[in-house]
């Protein structure tokens, strides 16, 4: 079972996340924190997760800044990191991919959109292969 970490600054984006998760009977644990800065302080305290989520824009690190630290640090290097955001512009999708991010995911506007985001990813994650 692959243990998330999602750091998302959107109280009610992180709401409709669980709720998504619980249609789509995601199983995993998933811790949620603020921002990018929470994720380094929840890296320090705890188990390495084997996912990491990040929203692209959050106050004190935002998701790039977050991702460009963690693929500097030797401890965290390994940890897929996916980009899970609002955004689609081109220049945020190539900067992920440069900076080390595994993925761009886009969030969905209509629900069941969302649930079936969340059913491809939770398919594609049950297949791959972790260190």
């Amino acid at each position: 079972m692959i243990n998330i970490l999602y750091a998302e600054d959107n109280e009610s984006d992180v709401m409709l996340f669980r709720l998504h998760c619980k249609k789509s009977r995601v199983i995993n644990p998933i811790e949620i924190v603020g921002n990018g800065e929470e994720v380094f302080q929840f890296l320090e305290d705890n188990e390495s997760p084997d996912l990491i989520l990040l929203d692209l824009n959050m106050p004190r690190m935002g998701g790039l800044t977050c991702l460009r630290e963690l693929k500097k640090d030797d401890r965290y290097r390994h940890i897929p990191v996916v980009m899970l955001t609002t955004s689609d512009k081109e220049e945020d999708i190539v900067k992920t991919y440069q900076e080390g991010g595994c993925s761009f995911l886009t969030k969905p506007v209509q629900i069941k959109d969302f649930d079936q985001l969340l059913k491809a990813f939770g398919f594609y994650w049950s297949l791959v292969k972790l260190p």
